[in-house]
C-alpha cells in the first residue's frame, strides 16, 4: 500500500459557476473522494480554484488525473505535492468557499479578506501556514 500524500493545485472554471452549480460540484467532490478515501479542501472565487488533495498517493495521482482533464476548467497548474504522514483535512471529504454567504456544509469565508497583487511562487511555508488558518476559521 502507497504512503499518504498532498497535493495543491490551481485552476481556473471555463465560466462563472452559480451557486447551486457550486453546491453540485461540492457534492460530487464529496462523493467521489469518500469512495475513493480522498479528503482535502476545495476553494473557489471569482472563477478561480484552488484545492488541496490528500489520501493514498495512488488514489491522489488517479484524481488529480481525472481533475486535470476535466473540460469544465483549464489552466489546471499543480503548486506543490508531498508525502504527509497525516492529513491536515481528515473531517471532510472536501471543505468548500465560495462566493456567497449562503450556508452550506462546509462553506467557509477563508479566500474573502485576501486580495491578490502579484502571482508569487508559494513555498511549502506558505501551503502550511494556508492550511492552518483554513482549520482555525473552521473551528471557530
Amino acid at each position: 500500500m502507497s504512503g499518504l500524500k498532498h497535493l495543491l493545485y490551481t485552476s481556473v472554471a471555463k465560466k462563472e459557476l452559480e451557486q447551486h452549480e457550486l453546491e453540485g460540484l461540492l457534492a460530487q467532490s464529496r462523493a467521489n473522494n469518500a469512495q475513493a478515501d480522498v479528503t482535502g479542501l476545495l476553494l473557489y472565487r471569482n472563477g478561480c480554484f484552488m484545492q488541496v488533495l490528500e489520501g493514498p498517493e495512488s488514489k491522489v495521482d488517479t484524481l488529480y488525473a481525472s481533475i486535470s482533464a476535466d473540460t469544465r476548467h483549464k489552466n489546471v497548474f499543480l503548486l506543490y505535492e508531498s508525502a504527509i504522514s497525516e492529513r491536515d483535512f481528515a473531517q471532510w471529504s472536501m471543505a468548500f468557499n465560495g462566493n456567497e454567504s449562503e450556508k452550506v456544509e462546509g462553506l467557509s469565508d477563508f479566500l474573502h479578506p485576501f486580495r491578490s497583487q502579484d502571482e508569487k511562487r508559494i513555498s511549502e511555508g506558505a501551503i502550511k501556514q494556508l492550511l492552518k488558518r483554513f482549520r482555525q476559521i473552521n473551528k471557530r
